[in-house]
């Protein structure tokens, strides 16, 4: 077993704790303040396109019920793009430059948001230029998702901290959304201080970089550490690396299908929001926001619960992603053809909407943290210490997902479907 190839294992970093003597309280409060520290970085990582997603009413009007196909098309294969180019490099980018490639995106990204929001406040947001700006934001939150993930590794418990943070993004994208409905009074203004509000994070995490630089690390990495740096050396790295990719084959089919299922919902909401509301666009506009905020919270639900089962049985998994995807289709497309079952057609289509949207987004997010633990334990890792080499073919996997979902969704033709409904 190559030693270069994996961050330590738990057992190591255990042992090392054993053999050192405590940690003063500086020390210690040092090492709290890393983790709280990458816990920003992996919310400023996400915050920006939830607010994006958060506004969907809006972008519906302006654009029409394939907004959120298209916007999520070219944030998608953006973000896709960069995350395989980073993964893939030969050889592995020193801390320092990571650090650097992580502030450049950070900062890039803050263009962007600010580029569309003085757009919004000039009423003036022409579709291309929106969606340039989507696929720009979506290259920068690749940069910052993966080299925020190499970074984290370093440090002891910093690739959990980034995780959690990940994992909160939806519900303090929410509590953003709430508080710019606050301060503005239509849909431009409120989209304009939701960005805004959601940019002072990505600030601020410019400054979180800044200083973790001069931290020293704890864990740092091995050369051959990523799916790339691995396949372009020779002998027992590339060969860790082949059967890393046959062992994780069925964990990445589970991701694929449960982020497709995932993607595929969020970007035909306002197509099931149509449905629902029989074409009347004012409710559509307002039943889409509605269900994109109740995704919000469930996906922080179902992360928080998947986080606490460490041991599921690849078996049950692969069924619920299975049973997930028949039924979550068949709904979406019920749906959104407007043929809600017979039981149903007196409720609200506000709750069966954002009944909807919020159970399979729990599903689906529980789904994938407990594939996550299940991915890293057949190495003796975890979500919260993970192999590097892992991590990125789930990636891979879910990047792969979500950009076929949003396909779909952009690929169909929802009123022919309601015309040929009976």
């Amino acid at each position: 077993r190559s030693h270069c190839l994996r961050t330590l294992p738990p057992t190591a970093v255990r042992d090392m704790a054993l053999k050192e003597p405590l940690l003063p309280g500086a020390a210690a409060g040092a090492a709290i303040r890393s983790r709280l520290r990458f816990g920003f970085l992996g919310l400023a990582a996400a915050v920006s396109w939830n607010q994006v997603m958060l506004n969907a009413g809006m972008w519906v009007v302006l654009y029409g019920e394939a907004a959120l196909s298209h916007a999520g098309l070219a944030q998608g294969v953006a973000c896709g793009a960069m995350m395989l180019f980073l993964t893939c490099l030969p050889r592995r980018i020193s801390f320092e430059r990571q650090v650097q490639v992580s502030i450049a995106a950070l900062l890039a990204m803050t263009a962007c948001m600010a580029f569309l929001v003085s757009s919004l406040l000039r009423r003036s947001v022409s579709q291309q230029a929106f969606l340039l700006v989507v696929a720009g934001n979506g290259l920068c939150g690749g940069a910052v998702q993966n080299r925020g993930a190499a970074i984290s590794a370093d440090f002891e418990g910093g690739s959990g901290a980034f995780l959690l943070g990940e994992a909160v993004a939806p519900l303090v994208g929410v509590g953003i959304f709430l508080l710019a409905q606050r301060l503005a009074d239509d849909a431009h203004h409120i989209a304009a201080a939701g960005l805004s509000l959601s940019t002072c994070f990505v600030l601020a995490a410019m400054v979180v970089l800044r200083q973790l630089s001069g931290d020293e690390r704890t864990v740092p990495q091995p050369e051959m550490s990523t799916l790339g740096t691995c396949i372009a050396s020779k002998g027992a790295n590339r060969e860790y690396a082949k059967r890393r990719l046959l062992e994780v084959s069925c964990n990445s089919v589970v991701s694929f299908t449960v982020v497709f299922v995932w993607v595929f919902l969020l970007c035909s909401s306002p197509f099931v929001a149509s449905g629902l509301c029989a074409g009347d666009s004012a409710c559509t506009s307002s039943l889409t926001g509605r269900m994109i905020s109740v995704a919000n919270v469930a996906a922080f639900g179902g992360r928080l619960l998947g986080l606490r089962l460490s041991k599921t049985l690849l078996a049950m998994l692969a069924t619920e992603a299975v049973t997930l995807a028949g039924l979550g289709l068949l709904a979406i497309k019920a749906l959104v053809a407007g043929g809600a079952p017979a039981a149903l057609e007196r409720s609200s289509p506000f709750a069966l909407g954002m009944a909807l949207t919020g159970t399979l987004t729990l599903w689906c997010n529980f789904i994938l943290m407990r594939n996550d633990h299940n991915a890293q334990s057949t190495c003796g890792h975890s979500v919260f210490l993970p192999c590097q080499v892992t991590s990125q073919i789930m990636w891979i996997a879910m990047q792969t997902g979500a950009i076929s979902g949003t396909l779909l969704s952009s690929g169909g033709d929802p009123q022919a479907a309601r015309r040929g409904a009976p």
